[in-house]
């Protein structure tokens, strides 16, 4: 994976600059290298704090806010490049109180979405009808550019550019969300960046305020756990303090240890599960509590702009009743807008008791030590963000600790501590917005002191006190680039904690059983590298080579180059490696044997590489050179709406042996050849392949499919010109290849596929088999192929939903319905269009028999929850809640109606797409009096997932063995 050009020289920059950029403020500390002192400075950042007002701040706060074309202030804030006139910091977060349809917020969080495409202009999300859109990196790059044009005006002579810049990211970003944070920096012009870890950064500041004395409050043996609870994530991490010195590490807590800084070493261990859980599910939390306060006098419940609205207001709320002298009670003003609660405004009032009990009981409850975090859903969804689905930050406390008991310490500390005694800290430091309340730090310290007091009855949770928790980041990150750069040299100053990966990296080499190996440990240090002989590969040129790769913060022992058992509790999957390899001879098929190779980089990325192997240069070399490949990530899956997502799960379900698929492909090769007489019916076909397989179909796993299919894609065209050849050809290709994702390089399949059928039909009368093929693998097409697949049909479909099927089989017509109804990735204006056409046939006399097939496309198209498109394509509620009144004027004892009614109603936790409660009340009423089950009842009332049955109907065909749709999210 690319990173930017690291520093070559970094001595030459005069400044070193931290960057704080955070989900609800960012701030920037740096450290002038030429003064007579040096010394760790806050940028006061220039911002709009009001109309026609600019003042200097310690943080920006992370808002962006369009003024609209008509607004009086339109002449201030900045312009984009397409024309937006904007402005982000006090200002942006003023304004979209009042108007919240116009103010992006929590970008930051967006980045680590895998629901929705990262780089696609969505935000703010569901926005004011002239809003210009930006992608949550556009956002990110705004508020980066916003403090590089700043720092430039203030220092003409050391652009931000050129300066040592150390920008901070929650430790538990994953590769993909470290990349985005690197792109976000690349538009704001910032390409010589480093990137450290918040609770890293937050001890860094701490050290730096006592970089001579720090030593002689910490002991060797003690360990530090960080416990950064900013606005969009929570992040724990360890550090143990160790003993450099033989003599220090062999002390005991009597013995007196070497004090000063080169005597100790400072370890970060390990670093906590990506947790998207902080001070917005704070604000969401307080928001429903007032709605629902309403709603028991009532009201009926927020709108998504009210509640916009309100929740931001619950922010200052929070902020202000948790401070140590906070009044008994806030007020909360919604300005009105016509459609809002009340027209001329809306008045609440929150007490400090309810915010302190929300807070308290619902994110900081006190657990035993063993009771870790529930994976039911959670109600927390707002703004379409997977918040984590426990809320409950002490029961995520209580797992860290407890698993990462042993991690970094000796290997005698298991003999010489219990597990109670090992997993307890000695200190706490904490960090981020929502600790700046001692309501919620004393809450945290009493929990660590109920789990680790009892037998030990002296024992204290001690506290290394911050100067600011709000400007700790920056400062740390400033302190860490000095610290760096002057490494290694004479004239070395400050402490440096040793940050080793703290996460495994596994690649899957065997799929029957699952088995990876360890290909990075979590005691690597950065640049660390290691070539994989052991373990070779075949691959072969031309075709494209994809890994599973998985990592995991708690399996955290295994040595770079040890194989293990797959771990699916404890190893989570990242995006597939891959990439094409080619030859010196292009064009010429083979295969070599090639060597894995795997870096960290100084950013702390993975980068992988596969080396050619000497002996088999000369099959497709015209050098004596070995050839060398870099393995990407495939980040299309996150950073192109078209793009699904492959997590290997299909691989999961393991591999036939191979005599077997041998048999299976001899039994198709058969079917198609000249000399084997009539071509089978596709019913016969499965007989056989039933027969030689010994496996009902719904058993076959995704491995044999594809394997199938291959066999079906190489039947030569001259064994597949008859009508009846070439349907059953079509028709083996959509069941091989079904849903279209789901497995290593569906992508390259689904692309081959559509280049030798698209177009290509022998006989007119296999249209409909065509249709039936696209439909089937529709899943795997970008979104520029599904538009044009439509566009080739929108004629003859108009035509159809109109009423005229003269010269069509019911059958056609029936397949090239629901294929439009299955294309997840078309423009919502396309989608509205689209729906409008479907429920207009509703109704129509001529299309009686094909009613089934049209509710499943309106329920396809206006469905609440995707089965493999982006969120950001759902279409919006007040489009759905007109097509669900035409459908309650059907037979809903029909099962397409309910069907379609439960995927347009169906409940996913987030008000955006949701429809109103009292519609799905009513609803759920009129589908219990026309025999609908339990489960479609549940789907409109509660947030559930779809299972194997369900997503076979909304599919229109089983779904393969070991593929998972998309959850909800």
């Amino acid at each position: 994976m690319a990173g930017p050009e690291l520093f070559d020289n970094p001595i030459t920059a005069r400044y070193c600059v931290g960057i704080d950029l955070g989900t609800t403020n960012c701030a920037v500390a740096y450290v002038d290298t030429q003064a007579n002192v040096r010394r760790l400075t806050q940028y006061l950042v220039p911002q709009l704090v009001d109309l026609g007002t600019i003042e200097r701040r310690t943080t920006l706060p992370s808002f962006l806010y369009q003024f609209s074309e008509e607004s009086s202030a339109s002449t201030v804030g900045q312009k984009s490049a397409e024309g937006m006139r904007y402005c982000v910091g006090y200002g942006a977060r003023s304004l979209g109180s009042v108007t919240a349809n116009r103010l992006i917020e929590s970008a930051k969080s967006w980045l680590c979405h895998g629901g929705i495409d990262r780089t696609a202009k969505i935000l703010p999300w569901h926005a004011a009808s002239d809003v210009m859109q930006l992608s949550p990196v556009d956002a990110c790059s705004k508020y980066l550019l916003h403090l590089r044009e700043s720092w430039d005006a203030d220092f003409p002579d050391s652009p931000l550019a050129q300066q040592d810049v150390v920008i901070t990211l929650p430790a538990s970003f994953d590769e993909v969300a470290r990349e985005l944070t690197i792109q976000a920096a690349k538009l704001a012009g910032l390409e010589r960046i480093l990137l450290i870890e918040e609770p890293q950064a937050a001890f860094y500041s701490w050290l730096a305020d006592r970089e001579a004395t720090w030593s002689d409050q910490i002991r060797p043996g003690q360990t530090i756990l960080v416990c950064d609870i900013g606005g969009g994530t929570t992040d724990f991490t360890l550090i143990r303090v160790r003993g450099i010195h033989a003599a220090a590490e062999e002390s005991s807590a009597e013995q007196e240890t070497p004090k000063g800084i080169q005597s100790y070493g400072l370890h970060r261990v390990a670093v906590g599960e990506h947790l998207l859980l902080g001070g917005d599910n704070l604000d969401a939390a307080i928001a429903a509590e007032i709605e629902r306060s309403q709603e028991a006098q009532g009201s009926q419940e927020f709108s998504a702009e009210v509640w916009q609205s309100v929740r931001g207001k619950c922010r200052q709320a929070k902020e202000a009743l948790l401070n140590d002298n906070a009044e008994d009670q806030y007020q909360i003003y919604v300005a009105g807008k016509g459609r809002s609660l009340v027209k001329q405004g809306s008045q609440f009032v929150v007490s400090k008791q309810t915010v302190e009990e929300v807070v308290l009981d619902g994110f900081l409850p006190i657990v035993d030590l063993k009771s870790w975090p529930i994976q039911t859903e959670s109600g927390f969804r707002e703004f379409g963000l997977p918040y984590a689905k426990d809320p409950a930050i002490t029961k995520h406390l209580a797992k860290f600790l407890w698993q990462h008991r042993f991690d970094g310490r000796e290997a005698t500390d298991e003999k010489r501590n219990s597990d109670l005694l090992a997993a307890r800290p000695d200190w706490i430091l904490f960090n981020g917005g929502v600790t700046t309340s001692s309501l919620i730090r004393n809450r945290i310290v009493d929990q660590i002191e109920r789990w680790f007091g009892g037998e030990h009855e002296a024992y204290r949770c001690q506290i290394l006190e911050s100067q600011s928790l709000d400007l700790a980041v920056s400062r740390g990150a400033a302190y860490f680039a000095l610290v760096r750069r002057n490494e290694g040299l004479e004239i070395a100053e400050g402490v440096r904690i040793d940050a080793r990966l703290a996460r495994s990296y596994f690649l899957m080499i065997q799929t029957l059983p699952p088995l990876v190996m360890c290909v990075m440990a979590a005691s690597s240090q950065t640049l660390q590298h290691h070539v994989f002989e052991s373990q070779p590969f075949e691959v072969q040129i031309g075709r494209p080579v994809q890994f599973p790769l998985y990592y995991s913060s708690t399996r955290l022992n295994e040595a770079a180059g040890e194989i293990v058992a797959l771990d699916l509790e404890a190893m989570l999957p990242l995006p597939l490696l891959q990439t094409v390899l080619q030859g010196t001879r292009r064009g010429r098929a083979a295969s070599v044997s090639a060597v894995l190779e795997s870096q960290l980089s100084e950013i702390g990325t993975l980068q992988l590489y596969l080396q050619q192997q000497a002996n088999s240069a000369s099959e497709i070399s015209d050098s004596n050179s070995a050839q060398r490949w870099k393995l990407e990530f495939d980040l299309r899956s996150t950073v192109e709406t078209e793009r699904v997502a492959h997590v290997a799960i299909a691989e999961q379900e393991g591999f036939l042996p191979v005599d077997l698929i041998r048999r299976a492909s001899d039994v198709i090769r058969e079917a198609f050849s000249p000399n084997a007489g009539p071509i089978p019916s596709s019913k016969n076909l499965f007989r056989r392949l039933v027969e030689v397989i010994d496996l009902p179909r719904d058993q076959w796993p995704v491995s044999l499919l594809r394997e199938l299919w291959q066999v079906v894609n190489e039947v030569p065209a001259g064994e597949r010109s008859s009508v009846e050849a070439e349907s059953r050809w079509l028709n083996l290709q959509g069941y091989f290849l079904r849903p279209g994702f789901g497995f290593s390089a569906d992508d390259w399949r689904v692309g081959h596929t559509w280049r030798s059928v698209g177009g290509k039909l022998r006989h007119f009368g296999n249209v409909s088999e065509a249709i039936i093929l696209w439909r089937r693998v529709s899943g795997g097409f970008a979104a520029g192929q599904q538009q044009a697949l439509l566009q080739e049909h929108t004629t003859q479909l108009n035509r159809i939903l109109a009423g005229n099927i003269s010269g069509v089989t019911l059958g056609y017509a029936s397949e090239l319905i629901r294929l439009g109804g299955s294309l997840e990735h078309l423009p919502l204006a396309t989608k509205r269009t689209l729906m409008s056409s479907m429920v207009a046939a509703l109704g129509n006399a001529k299309l009686v028999k094909l009613e089934d097939a049209v509710l499943w496309a309106v329920g396809r198209i206006g469905a609440r929850q995707p089965v493999y498109g982006p969120l950001n394509l759902v279409l919006q509620p007040d489009i759905i809640i007109p097509v669900l009144d035409r459908l309650r004027k059907l037979d809903a004892s029909r099962p397409s109606v309910r069907l379609a009614i439960v995927q347009l109603s169906r409940m996913t936790g987030d008000r955006y797409r949701d429809i109103p409660t009292t519609i799905r009340a009513t609803l759920v009423e009129h589908l219990k009096k026309h025999q609908a089950s339990q489960r479609q009842i549940e789907q409109i009332q509660t947030v559930t997932e779809m299972d194997s049955i369900e997503s076979s109907e909304i599919m229109g065909d089983s779904i393969p063995l070991g593929l998972q749709l998309q959850r909800i999210s």
